[in-house]
């Protein structure tokens, strides 16, 4: 077991250095990045960060900024990492060779120094980051390592897991009390594979890469209205004829897939106190809904329940004037 080094940094009162000083930070913390100008003379950043022999744990919390790394630059310490990012606040868009995310509160994203990157934080930021050694996870999974699937959004296996985890021994880190950082990166790790072989979350050959790759680009645009099974090919690099067959695997058409997603992230929108005065409709809309009474009747026959009931029973004491009434579906 090797020493525990904490510290917590914050930008200071000077708005001519407070951006210079916060990109110093994220070079020290992330290894190296290409920082763009400042969006705004005054910017705040605040982080605690914790290393444990070569597992790292950083909160960080920072105002609209963006930085861009090539490929294979200053990895940290000089060996390859693996970086778990858990979005608790804000909205950050992220880029990681063509794959483009943008993240939210409770999604979770593994990314690691082999590929070219970019980040632009749009609001500001609360995240938690636990950063391991490549080489652990190589010796989890020798012959996978390079097929793990880098965006689990919120409520996923993965996220719930993983981010459980990372938050509930982040205090632990930062007051000094885990010692073993190897033994940290294997909890991690292990809980990672665990989930993963559950849910099929490694590309074992062609056809789990190309199921993996749709899935991936289904959620990163599950938003946009017009997503449609043409789209999702293409950007797949197959006929929409083959990635139908490719589907038959998962138990659902490739349209049944993107609504049950687009379900499941309304679901968790109406019963989420964050979102309470958000409409019922603006929810479903911002999720690729395009008609209140379709929505209605799909909510309805997914969950037994009509959205506005739902949401009456998991968000206590809301008043009905945050209902869209039209949406509750006849009886």
């Amino acid at each position: 077991m090797g020493a525990t080094e904490t510290d917590f940094w914050e930008t200071g009162a000077s708005p001519g250095t407070q951006y210079e000083s916060w990109v110093d930070v994220l070079n020290d913390r992330f290894g190296r990045w290409e920082a763009d100008l400042p969006v705004a003379k005054s910017f705040y950043a605040r982080t605690s960060s914790c290393q444990i022999d070569s597992t790292q744990f950083v909160e960080c919390i920072c105002d609209p900024c963006a930085a861009t790394r090539p490929f294979g630059r200053n990895f940290i310490g000089g060996a390859e990492t693996l970086t778990f990012q858990l979005v608790l606040s804000g909205q950050e868009r992220f880029e990681i060779g063509e794959n483009r995310y943008i993240l939210s509160p409770g999604d979770l994203l593994i990314w690691n120094d082999l590929n070219a990157m970019r980040f632009e934080v749009l609001e500001r930021l609360h995240k938690v980051s636990v950063t391991v050694p490549m080489a652990r996870l190589k010796s989890w999974v020798p012959t996978r390592w390079h097929s793990i699937d880098g965006f689990h959004p919120k409520g996923s296996p993965v996220a719930s897991v993983v981010s459980s985890l990372a938050t509930a021994m982040l205090p632990e880190a930062l007051n000094a009390r885990l010692m073993d950082g190897h033994a940290v990166a294997d909890a991690m790790l292990g809980s990672l594979v665990c989930v993963l072989g559950t849910e099929s979350g490694f590309a074992t050959g062609l056809r789990d890469s190309y199921i993996l790759k749709a899935k991936a680009y289904i959620m990163r645009n599950l938003g946009e209205p017009t997503l449609s099974p043409a789209e999702v090919a293409e950007a797949t690099g197959v006929s929409v004829r083959h990635l139908h067959s490719l589907f038959e695997s998962v138990g659902l058409s490739v349209h049944e897939f993107i609504m049950s997603k687009r379900l499941e992230r309304i679901y968790q929108d109406l019963a989420n106190e964050a979102m309470r005065n958000r409409t019922i409709t603006e929810i479903a809309f911002s999720w690729g809904f395009q008609s209140s009474a379709h929505f209605s009747r799909r909510f309805k026959e997914a969950f037994s329940q009509s959205p506005s009931a739902f949401r009456k029973t998991h968000l206590s004491g809301l008043s009905t004037e945050n209902f869209d009434l039209s949406l509750i579906s006849s009886p």
